[in-house]
């Protein structure tokens, strides 16, 4: 029958990258990241969980893409500006450590080899991907700095990188170069779903190491702009690094601009609002202390971002109907609930689907 559980499944296997019933998406190629390690599975988490992060804005994890090295010599900059020319101490996959411009640029040229594959000194394509990890000030900076290489050792298994962490900044960052053919042979080539599910990783690794993180898409969070400005602080120690970051900015901004011209973010930004709705009369017809304090938050949440009443009462209509049925639902609306049965279902087991009360294609609207 239809159960709040059921919506409550369906919510987050549609908005939460972090649920402990989403599936990764399928790898078209094999030259593609992997995008999930197993061995996360205990830093998934249940709907109320997600929903509790969204509501308390609980600190967003952030992972970041800044550039790319096209050809070796960019890479060796690259590595020189991490370092801050030697006296940051870099790390590579095997754990051996290198500080001074010398032990930086036997590094380099280790990297310029390996796996069997040659990287020339310069390149029509990205030959190594620069990613950053940060976190928000005041984040504990010695378990932030094990949670990034746990995760950066789990995630990216495989690769030649180095990275090196920064403590001139409030906010505790990192570094990352990944060298883009892995040493396998086979290159990668990570889509804004794999990094969506990249920065997922690594904010249940932070919850692993009992750092308070969340890794929502924020369209969810119902934020109104683009999450690049911590970001942005990166590129101050260098001229090259600098320029590319603030490019990166500007197409963010582009891309939202863009975004808004064609209503897509407005109609992403509906559902949202629509399902958090849903999930609020769902809780509330619980009677559940905690259930009900969650519907509260979520209420307060979105009237504090001005959607006073908006949809309310369509899905709470929408969602007593559901229940009533007990299963017999209503096919001819645009939004959709999953039949669950009434015995438990299992972590990750994905119900029949029989109404309509949440969105249907919520993720091919957001850009996770």
């Amino acid at each position: 029958m239809i159960d709040v559980e059921g919506i409550l499944h369906d919510w987050g296997e549609r908005w939460d990258w972090s649920y402990q019933g989403a599936k990764g998406r399928p790898i078209g190629d094999a030259g593609r990241l992997q995008i999930r390690f197993n061995s996360l599975s205990s830093g998934k988490r249940t709907a109320r969980a997600a929903l509790n992060a969204i509501v308390r804005r609980t600190p967003q994890a952030v992972v970041k893409i800044t550039g790319g090295g096209r050809g070796m010599r960019a890479m060796a900059v690259h590595l020189r500006y991490i370092s801050r020319d030697g006296d940051v101490e870099l790390t590579d996959e095997q754990g051996i450590k290198a500080r001074g411009p010398d032990e930086v640029a036997e590094l380099a040229r280790s990297m310029e080899s390996g796996g069997g594959d040659v990287v020339p000194p310069l390149s029509p394509r990205r030959e190594a991907f620069n990613i950053v990890l940060s976190m928000p000030p005041g984040t504990d900076r010695f378990q932030f700095e094990k949670a990034a290489n746990e995760f950066i050792r789990r995630q990216f298994a495989g690769t030649q990188y180095a990275y090196a962490h920064h403590d001139d900044e409030a906010h505790p960052h990192v570094h990352l170069m990944v060298k883009a053919v892995r040493l396998d042979g086979k290159r990668l080539n990570p889509r804004k779903a794999e990094i969506a599910q990249w920065r997922a990783n690594f904010a249940a690794t932070l919850r692993e190491h009992g750092i308070d993180a969340d890794a929502t898409p924020r369209q969810v969070r119902l934020s109104r702009s683009a999450g690049v400005s911590q970001a942005a602080v990166h590129g101050k120690g260098s001229e090259q690094e600098g320029r590319a970051v603030r490019e990166g900015l500007a197409a963010a901004i582009r891309r939202d601009q863009l975004q808004a011209k064609q209503g897509q973010g407005a109609k992403t930004r509906k559902k949202v609002v629509r399902d958090l709705w849903a999930v609020h009369a769902a809780l509330k017809s619980t009677n559940r202390g905690s259930d009900m304090a969650l519907a509260r938050k979520i209420s307060a949440m979105l009237r504090k971002e001005g959607y006073h009443d908006d949809y309310k009462y369509e899905r709470a209509k929408a969602v007593a109907a559901g229940l009533a049925r007990g299963g017999e639902a209503d096919r001819s609306g645009p939004h959709r609930l999953r039949d669950v049965p009434t015995r438990d279902v299992a972590p990750g087991a994905r119900p029949n689907e029989a109404g309509r009360v949440l969105q249907a294609d919520a993720p091919r609207d957001i850009q996770r």
